[in-house]
Parts: structure tokens; sequence; C-alpha cells
């Protein structure tokens, strides 16, 4: 285990701030509570922003707008390395146009500050894949918490996207688990989401054993900025 005390590792997409363990995170912060919380937080922490599609049920149209300005004004700051969580999700009731609405900001962002973009997607990877060759975004997206299949894994990655994984790898029928032992490392990222019981150590672990390879082999090709 010494090898965790010497080396930092990428957790892409985490709700829960540093652990012990030495690592790069992305810790995502809601739109909503951004102004408040990035203040708070250590310099060497950093985030994602957006407005996840879920808020949507409760934000109406008007403080919407409210937040995108406030968001927007925040996508300078240095702790930024990411927009989003945000994406689209058929199994909420939230009107897909709306969805959509707010994710095309989000990309327009993504493109104006050259920041990547932290995707959410449930059941709508082919609407989010029609978007991302339609807009020719040229910043990378993060498809977090993937779990589509071989065709749509590549058709991804062939658009300039990187497919993050987490808790589905410890499952052992998902399409995740299946898929990613058969997937470029280059292309991957890993993750504990909001899972606080999961840390990104035990994470690295699973995926090297998936792959039948040494930690610190992964660890060379999960890195933040490739």
């Amino acid at each position: 285990m010494e090898y965790w005390r010497e080396n930092k590792f990428v957790n892409i997409h985490t709700h829960h701030e540093k652990s012990s363990v030495k690592m790069q995170s992305i810790l995502n912060i809601f739109a909503q509570e951004a102004s408040s919380k990035i203040v708070t937080l250590p310099t060497n922490q950093l985030i994602s922003i957006g407005l996840h599609p879920w808020h949507l049920a409760t934000i109406d149209e008007n403080a919407t707008h409210k937040l995108f300005e406030n968001t927007q004004k925040l996508l300078t700051h240095p702790q930024v390395w990411a927009i989003g969580e945000t994406g689209l999700d058929k199994q909420i009731p939230i009107n897909l146009a709306r969805q959509q609405a707010v994710f095309q900001a989000h990309i327009q962002w993504s493109e104006q500050y050259q920041k990547p973009l932290i995707v959410h997607c449930v059941k709508a990877y082919s609407e989010v894949l029609t978007i991302r060759k339609a807009t020719k975004a040229q910043q990378r997206w993060i498809l977090h918490g993937f779990n589509g299949s071989k065709e749509l894994a590549w058709a991804f990655i062939e658009a300039g996207c990187k497919l993050s994984f987490g808790h589905l790898l410890f499952v052992s029928q998902s399409k995740a688990c299946r898929l990613f032992p058969s997937l470029p490392l280059e292309a991957c990222y890993l993750e504990t989401d909001d899972k606080a019981e999961l840390s990104i150590q035990q994470v690295y672990t699973q995926a090297s054993n998936l792959r039948g390879i040494a930690l610190e082999k992964l660890a060379t090709f999960i890195q933040l900025d490739n």
C-alpha cells in the first residue's frame, strides 16, 4: 500500500471533498451553492460547477437565468477545472427540450472558457452524441458513470470524449464492468461520484484487477490533463 502514499491518483468526479489519500480530485459543486461554497474550499481543491438536470424541477425559468449569470461569473476562477455536471436524463419528469437548452448553455461555456465538460447522461446517450457532433465541440467531454454499449463507447471516444467509471465496476453484470477491460485506458477516467462509502483507492484497485495490470501502470494512463 506504500504506492498510495507516494503517488497521485485522479478522481475525476466526486461530491465529497478530498480524503486522506493523496490524489487529484474534481469536486462537483452545484450551481445553486457555488458562490458560497467556493470560498470555503482549500485553494488546491479543483472543482466543476454546473446546473444538474435533476434540479430543474425546483428551479423556474427566471431563477435558471439568474443562476446562469451567477455561475458564469465563477468560471474563470483558477480552481474551476471543468464545467458541469450537466446533461440529459430521460428518467426524470423534466421536459427534454428544457434539459437540452441548459445543456447547450454549458457546452457554450465549455468552449468559451476552454474547460472540460462533465456530462450526466441517463437513457440519452444517442441524444448526447448527436449534440456533440452537431455542435462540433472541441473541448473534452467526460461521460461520467458511463454504462452504455461498446458501440456507443467507441462512438464517443471517436468524437473526442472520455468515459468515466466508478461503482459499476463492482457490478459484474453491468455494461460498465464488462466494457471497461476492452477500452483504451487513455480514454478512461475513474470516479467515486456520490458514493461516500467508496474510496478512489478501491475503484483503482478494482480497475487494475479487471485489466490485469499493476496499479502503477494503470495510474500512468489515467492523468488529469491527458
